[in-house]
């Protein structure tokens, strides 16, 4: 004899409790009109159950040889039989009734939900005032242009690096935040169009499916992936909500897959066609050049993880447990792999070239002023160090002079003391400036060492010139040593002025 079943089961599951009648009845066929006649319940209801049951496979029609002509009569298949009369698999087609149910409500929340969907405009919302605060710095750098159309010209990294652009540099990992920020950066007007009309479509779908809370877990934690991946893999200049999309791609493809049995057919046939054609649409662009395959992959796999915990926590029961699992397992890799990618991205060659791309683009600002202002003034310096020194210190200390010709010495000490001052306040002005270029920056280091090694020879040479025959004579290898670092630090300076005379090419994007 079949299960019985309490009056809860009956009201919400009357395919399982019509199952139960046929059961009573077999091995004889059933009758669906007699069981209308005695039940009271209406033959087009009794019908349309009958019609689910044979849909799965329970019931199949009989034609006994005594039944009259036109009579409809009904028996177990032995699907059905295994399902009424086996211990706990009646209560199992129950259970699996409940999920169909819960997912047609699942899918009836979507349609009913895409019309707010008001998180996913929160999102696009973020990523326009954050695309327009960067347009809007761009437009006053004279850069209006480029920012929406030509997102590699050089002038644009510290805009993206200020609006949150993923940027490999020494302290990233101290700025692991732009692993989350990068989502809301695109490079130019198609970037963003793009992946604003993806997130919008893809978004609202995902909002009605999730909620929001879920929604923005696997959209944040796709991001975050995407990024890591990325930074992990091939680190580099990288922005922009794909990886997020990927991932809501993602969870809806781990959604269709726990709950494929469960969706109508025809929806079923929908979602995974669109899946489908959608996964490889995305894996086609992650082959272009200049696209983050890795960030798409990362991005993907992390939604995946996330959609995967998701709906096994929906399910109830022991997969609740798993699914709890599965999310903390997805969010605990995503964390782990993301401080991977922070250190890796930090110290690659990557960075190296972004620093030196940054060095050359600030030389371009920087160069023409130390040009108009302090490289003349220490080039006044060296002319006059040199003219000072062949007039009127060398010959002095190389024939001993000083120690005869106190005029003459007293003369010379007091222009060695007019350079150390000279070089003092140019070595101020030096010392005082901000560069950030990299040959600004050597311009400044080696103006440093020539002010300072210069001031040092004129210092001693004022000393030795003012003491006259007081100078102790074991102090001339000192006045030597001097002489020749001063003479070292001029040498390297005029290399690097003309190593970079002239150059005002463009610097290449990293």
């Amino acid at each position: 004899m079949a299960e019985s079943l309490d009056d809860s089961v009956r009201v919400c599951h009357p395919e399982a409790t019509l199952l139960v009648r046929i059961s009573d009845a077999h091995p004889d066929p059933f009758s669906p009109n007699a069981f209308a006649q005695l039940s009271g319940v209406p033959l087009g209801h009794i019908m349309n159950l009958l019609d689910n049951l044979h849909q799965e496979g329970m019931i199949e029609r009989r034609t006994p040889d005594d039944a009259e002509p036109g009579t409809l009569l009904v028996g177990l298949t032995p699907l059905g039989i295994k399902t009424a009369f086996m211990t706990g698999e009646l209560e199992r087609y129950i259970l699996e009734h409940r999920r169909s149910l819960a997912v047609l409500r699942d899918l009836a929340r979507v349609a009913s939900a895409m019309g707010r969907a008001w998180a996913t405009r929160v999102l696009l919302g973020a990523m326009a005032v954050n695309f327009g605060i960067g347009a809007t710095m761009a437009w006053q750098a004279g850069l209006g242009s480029d920012y929406l159309f030509n997102s590699n010209a050089p002038g644009l990294l510290s805009i993206y690096r200020m609006i949150g652009l993923f940027v490999p540099e020494p302290d990233l990992p101290a700025q692991w935040w732009r692993l989350l920020s990068a989502g809301f950066v695109h490079l130019g007007l198609v970037h963003i169009l793009v992946n604003g009309f993806s997130l919008n479509s893809l978004g609202r779908l995902s909002e009605g499916l999730w909620g929001v809370p879920g929604f923005l877990l696997v959209f944040l934690v796709s991001v975050w992936s995407g990024f890591a991946l990325a930074a992990t893999v091939s680190p580099g200049l990288t922005g922009g909500a794909s990886g997020g999309i990927c991932g809501l791609l993602g969870a809806m493809g781990s959604w269709v897959a726990i709950n494929r049995r469960h969706m109508p057919a025809e929806i079923r046939a929908s979602w995974t066609r669109a899946l489908v054609i959608n996964g490889v649409l995305i894996g086609c662009m992650s082959l272009i050049p200049g696209v983050s395959g890795p960030g798409h992959l990362g991005g993907a796999l992390g939604g995946a993880a996330t959609g995967l915990g998701l709906a096994l926590m929906a399910r109830g029961g022991s997969r609740r447990q798993f699914g709890i699992m599965i999310l903390l397992a997805s969010i605990s890799a995503a964390a782990l792999l993301g401080r991977v990618g922070l250190d890796v991205a930090s110290s690659s060659d990557s960075a190296a070239k972004i620093r030196d791309f940054e060095g050359a683009l600030a030389d371009r600002a920087e160069i023409p002023e130390l040009n108009k202002r302090l490289v003349p003034s220490v080039a006044r310096h060296i002319q006059k160090f040199r003219e000072d020194e062949d007039l009127h210190w060398h010959p002095l200390l190389q024939r001993e002079k000083f120690r005869r010709n106190g005029k003459a010495a007293e003369a010379g000490a007091r222009l060695a003391r007019e350079s150390v001052e000279s070089g003092g306040g140019l070595a101020a002005d030096w010392k005082s400036l901000e560069v950030r270029g990299t040959v600004s920056t050597k311009a400044r280091d080696h103006a440093m060492a020539v002010l300072a090694a210069t001031g040092a020879y004129a210092g001693i040479v004022a000393d030795c010139l003012a003491s006259g025959r007081e100078w102790p004579m074991e102090r001339d290898k000192e006045i030597s040593e001097k002489r020749g670092v001063a003479r070292k630090a001029v040498k390297a300076w005029e290399d690097l002025l003309e190593a970079n005379r002239g150059d005002e090419a463009e610097p290449a994007a990293p």
